[in-house]
């Protein structure tokens, strides 16, 4: 596996080439915690595995050839409280994670050329370096079914889907992540709702948009944004959220999410990105 790290100022070390080379890695395996209760049944125990608030990464190094040019390489890129991103990927994984370098230790200033490089990150899952997306605007193929009548129940969520504003997005990752829904109109619409009809979470933003604007909801970041096409220039429209709405996420697995206006579905086409999230490498 090769990993790599790159700072915010371009600076960057791949410990898996060169005379800097990453012997051992601690600390991005999956964490689990346990917890232990007592009941009237006994005693017993449950693992909970996304109770992570921040992750310490500690790589070991060795230095081969001279020791004194690779603590040089060392001090130019790892700078104290720095932050960056850390790599990790083969021919199955690409994954990364922000952190923050927080200090080198070991031996390396006894002069044997191995040193433990300590990272904080305080966000403890790992992305997914390749974005998933989905389109919805675009043609849908559906099913068809012969000798079979559809549940009163769902059928509003097919007539979704037939009037092409609802796409399946498949979060493959091991927790809930958000995403970035960027959304184009080719007439003024009054106000612009996507929907998570797999949790039920939804985000309405009551604003006029219009063709010459798109609008940026950003679940990550927890951002609403109307940008100019020709212009350039972003106004946050938080304020215009739509009370019980929420910055929704996507489920482990299958998740249907819909576009819905007060002025019909006609000429509305989203973009919708994503990155899996994982409790480990």
């Amino acid at each position: 596996m090769q990993i790599q790290y790159k700072d915010k100022l371009g600076g960057s070390i791949d410990f898996s080439d060169g005379n800097i080379r990453a012997v051992k890695v601690t600390g991005a395996a999956p964490q689990y915690s346990i917890m232990s209760a007592e009941n009237i049944f006994g005693s017993g125990s449950c693992y909970i595995s996304e109770r992570m608030k921040s992750r310490e990464i500690v790589i070991t190094v060795f230095i081969f050839g001279r020791i004194r040019t690779g603590l040089h390489k060392l001090g130019d890129i790892f700078r104290p409280k720095t932050t960056g991103t850390l790599y990790f990927f083969d021919d199955d994984i690409k994954r990364e994670i922000n952190c923050r370098f927080e200090r080198i230790d070991g031996a390396v200033a006894s002069g044997t050329g191995k040193a433990d490089i300590h990272f904080l990150c305080c966000e403890p899952f790992f992305r997914d370096s390749e974005e998933k997306a989905g389109y919805i605007g675009e043609p849908v193929n559906l099913w068809e079914f012969d000798d079979w009548e559809l549940p009163q129940e769902k059928e509003y969520e097919l007539s979704l889907v037939d009037k092409r504003n609802a796409v399946i997005l498949n979060n493959g990752g091991h927790v809930d992540c958000g995403c970035v829904v960027r959304i184009n109109v080719s007439h003024e619409v009054s106000s612009i709702k996507v929907r998570n009809v797999t949790t039920g979470e939804y985000m309405k933003v009551n604003m006029p948009l219009a063709p010459y604007y798109f609008m940026t909801i950003d679940t990550v970041n927890k951002s609403v944004i109307l940008t100019h096409k020709e212009a350039g220039f972003d106004q946050d429209i938080a304020e215009t959220i739509d009370a019980g709405s929420t910055f929704f996420t996507l489920a482990p697995g299958d998740n249907r999410i819909v576009i819905e206006t007060d002025d019909g579905m006609g000429g509305v086409a989203a973009y919708i990105g994503y990155s899996e999230l994982y409790g480990g490498i």
